[in-house]
């Protein structure tokens, strides 16, 4: 089953972030708590966990750009 991977709530006053880095490419095999990306907010780096083990099937927000809170950024199957 695919799913959205979404950017999560970091905080009050926090609306917009930029995608850091992303720790994997399309069509990699993700584990459960292994950092998938990392967002940047007010100069801060937030490191975001894997909630499923997973296959990361489109990254839909690339590296260097901003995304909202709630913004799909990701499409991964679940395995």
């Amino acid at each position: 089953m695919t799913k959205e991977i979404k950017v999560p709530f970091l905080g009050d006053g926090i609306d917009k972030v930029t995608i850091a880095e992303w720790h994997y490419k399309p069509e990699d095999v993700v584990s459960q708590g292994e950092d998938f990306f990392e967002l940047e907010a007010d100069k801060a780096l937030f490191n975001v966990p894997c909630e499923k083990k997973c296959i990361l099937r489109t990254i839909l927000v690339p590296a260097g750009q901003e995304a909202s809170i709630g913004q799909a950024v990701a499409i991964v199957e679940d395995l």
